[in-house]
């Protein structure tokens, strides 16, 4: 729905992603990890996403502000754009020049949920892909 700065923080790396669903998150997937690997990889599994170097992510809140009659379901994720070396041990925050440069081929971004508890599957959760248009990203780095 939305994709802006983060209006409740000082900090100028962390941005709100809105989005909505056509179901209710609960509160085992309230606080859950929103993961978007900065490549065009728009079907990545739980495996990738551990081995994923440069990605926007943070976590899930839920949306108590925004009341749309016709999209019940709306959350927000506050994220950062991040990068990982030593396989996710060691992680740090991307400079606008990094980040521009790593969306320079991209059209969309794409999201997914991902909850690393088990369900009867034994397999942690990872949603369907939501996209974040690079355009919407860019005019926010902009602001």
């Amino acid at each position: 729905m939305d994709f802006e700065k983060s209006p409740t923080t000082n900090r100028s790396d962390l941005y709100n992603i809105y989005f909505n669903t056509n179901i209710k998150l609960d509160s085992t997937l309230i606080n859950s990890l929103m993961y978007c690997p900065l490549n065009k990889n728009v079907n990545f599994t739980v495996e990738n996403l551990r081995k994923s170097n440069n990605a926007l992510s943070g976590f899930i809140l839920e949306n108590k502000k925004v009341n749309i009659p016709e999209k019940p379901y709306t959350y927000i994720a506050e994220v950062a754009f991040k990068t990982s070396k030593s396989q996710g041990s060691e992680t740090s925050f991307l400079e606008e020049k990094e980040i521009k440069r790593l969306l320079e081929n991209l059209t969309c971004v794409p999201c997914k949920i991902y909850k690393p508890f088990y369900l009867d599957s034994y397999k942690p959760y990872l949603s369907n892909p939501m996209c974040i248009p690079v355009e919407d990203i860019l005019k926010a780095l902009d602001d």
